[in-house]
């Protein structure tokens, strides 16, 4: 999923999904101010990862 992308997309991309699983509202736009790069890679990047990714919460 990550080859090709840069760094800093996919640790925004993990960060959002971990932020949004433990209930903290964050939004795509902060996420990109705090990694400090624009918005489209980390959508893009989140689609791809919700594509191929089944997640599973053991409560």
């Amino acid at each position: 999923l990550a080859s090709g992308k840069k760094p800093e997309t996919v640790y925004a991309s993990i960060a959002y999904i971990s932020y949004k699983l433990y209930g903290y509202p964050i939004t795509i736009r902060k996420t990109a101010e705090l990694v400090n790069i624009t918005e489209v890679p980390i959508r893009n990047m989140i689609r791809s990862i919700m594509r191929n990714i089944h997640i599973i919460i053991d409560i």
